[in-house]
């Protein structure tokens, strides 16, 4: 059978550092899934490929920024995982409504970089392309 999404063509429209071999096994089990399992019509493969790449090609935005730059360590996050309706965007919210802590937008979570300036052209297209992500799913 035809693998019609390889390691090798992800890997090469990521430039950059990954920060470490940690991703390798789940990436090749991911897509040996997706060749064999998924039974992807062309769009969902290209679709898939895509996502893939851009998650990549943030990991490797995010590596590159934190070996560029010194951060403190935040005191006490707090992280809102779980299954599908099961209350976490009620609990998410309700978290964001207290003043101390600060929850992430949706767009940030998308592209979770930091911004030189909030009306920069990068934060509007930032903007734009969360919008064309959400209005895609």
């Amino acid at each position: 059978m035809q693998n019609f999404i390889s390691e090798k063509s992800i890997l090469n429209s990521v430039k950059g550092n990954l920060g470490g071999d940690d991703y390798k096994e789940p990436l090749s089990i991911l897509i040996e899934s997706l060749n064999h399992e998924a039974n992807l019509n062309t769009i969902g493969r290209i679709a898939l490929k895509y996502q893939i790449s851009s998650h990549l090609k943030i990991r490797s935005k995010i590596f590159s920024f934190l070996g560029d730059n010194e951060f403190t360590k935040p005191s006490n996050p707090i992280f809102v995982i779980g299954l599908p309706r099961s209350g976490t965007t009620f609990l998410f919210n309700l978290l964001s409504l207290d003043p101390n802590y600060r929850s992430p937008l949706m767009w940030e979570m998308f592209f979770p970089f930091p911004l030189l300036q909030k009306k920069s052209i990068s934060y509007k297209l930032r903007l734009k392309k969360a919008d064309l992500l959400i209005s895609f799913q």
